[in-house]
């Protein structure tokens, strides 16, 4: 009796031993399966970041976003953080890079070179990226989107405005963007982190038309329908000046190229340029009869040109303080104009559609084309002076050389 427990015993023990021996297996197994797990989890994840970086560099490459050399350096920003201190105004005189380039003139005559359907209603507004053929366009469909015009591409899209938006611009190192609109709110947009760096709200008690970065990327300044123009610091994130003369909506603004001067232009009909450090205007031009809806500095500085809703074109001399030149375009509304970069003409988008070239020296319509079956409702030169861009009522983002 005794040797059957004892031989069972034994029988039992062998077992154990058994079992322990192919645990410690199984937990071996299990220890390298786990390990495998973990070596295959750093290697994904390794790939993972180098794919990123890779879409990263290609997207930057693409939008005219800052070169990685450059991040350090823009990572250390302030802009949209909202620091204590108020920003400085910067010096008067400042080089202005664009008088040293030698422009060839503009053809009369462009031809389309590319279309883009850029949204599925009008678009409002449109900015240019200062380096690179990026444009930037908002529309009323209540989104902004940025177009690589080299391909035609689609390469950002950007969401979060309640309603229609009006007013776009770029930033100067191309490290942010801001937008506005009906929703009576401005947001800048970090392209670094992609995301809202910060949204001033009821900015405006109607809806705001025009916002534009200073040169020095430090300022910003917004206009809209209650006839105020505002000055924003966007490193301390607040408002350092309120501009008070126009008595009706401010549809043009535009820095002096490289200044803290900057000109406004209004349904009041008068066009205004003001200090930017005091608040207080410079000099008013009176002599529309209607409307003016953009006003637009030369590359130099020293003319203003303006259009109002008679289809009449003017250029002012702001150091001779006088009117240089007047043209009617014809019987549709002039909505937008700039300066060719040699200053010999002045290009203006109508409210028929059309584009028109107007001679300053001779003071007339030398062309004019059909670009849009909506409306031209902006428009922008390239920084070489060969290509118009042109956004349209109709929704389309039109390239014309």
């Amino acid at each position: 009796m005794q040797d059957e427990v004892t031989e069972k015993i034994d029988d039992i023990q062998k077992k154990l031993r058994e079992c322990t021996k192919e645990k410690a297996l199984l937990k071996l197994e299990k220890d390298k399966l786990q390990k495998k797990a973990h070596d295959y989890q750093i290697t994904m994840k390794e790939k993972e970041e180098q794919i990123a970086r890779e879409v990263e560099a290609n997207r930057r490459k693409q939008s005219g976003s800052p070169h990685p050399q450059e991040s350090a350096i823009l990572a250390q920003s302030t802009i949209g953080r909202g620091v204590a201190k108020n920003t400085p105004y910067p010096e008067d005189a400042r080089p202005n890079p664009w008088l040293t380039q030698q422009y060839e003139p503009m053809p009369a005559r462009l031809s389309s070179q590319k279309t883009v359907e850029a949204h599925n209603k009008a678009i409002g507004g449109m900015s240019l990226h200062q380096r690179k053929q990026i444009v930037a366009t908002a529309s009323d469909d209540c989104t902004w989107k940025i177009w690589n015009m080299e391909t035609a591409e689609n390469i950002m899209i950007g969401e979060g405005h309640r309603s229609w938006i009006s007013a776009i611009d770029f930033h100067p190192t191309g490290s942010h963007l801001v937008t506005s609109g009906a929703d009576k709110c401005i947001k800048l947009w970090d392209f670094l982190s992609s995301s809202i760096a910060h949204t001033f709200t009821n900015v405006c008690s109607q809806p705001i038309w025009k916002l534009k970065f200073h040169d020095t990327g430090d300022f910003m300044l917004s206009a809209g329908g209650d006839g105020a123009i505002k000055l924003f610091d966007l490193h301390s994130l607040k408002q350092r000046q309120i501009f008070k003369q126009h008595t009706d909506d401010v549809n043009g603004l535009n820095f002096q190229p490289f200044t803290n001067f900057f000109v406004s232009g209004s349904a009041d009909k008068t066009v205004s340029i003001w200090d930017m450090r005091t608040g207080l205007t410079v000099q008013t031009f009176f002599g529309h009869l209607n409307t003016v809806n953009d006003t637009q500095f030369s590359i130099g500085g020293q003319y203003i040109s303006s259009c109002d809703s008679d289809g009449i074109v003017k250029v002012w001399d702001i150091r001779m303080v006088q009117e240089v030149m007047a043209v009617d375009t014809g019987d549709a509304i002039a909505h937008c104009c700039q300066f060719e970069k040699t200053g010999a003409n002045v290009v203006v988008g109508c409210s028929d559609g059309e584009v028109k070239m107007v001679n300053i020296e001779k003071g007339e319509v030398a062309s004019s084309f059909k670009c849009h079956e909506g409306s031209v409702n902006d428009l922008v030169i390239s920084q070489d002076n060969t290509t118009v861009y042109t956004a349209g009522g109709d929704g389309l983002l039109k390239q014309w050389g």
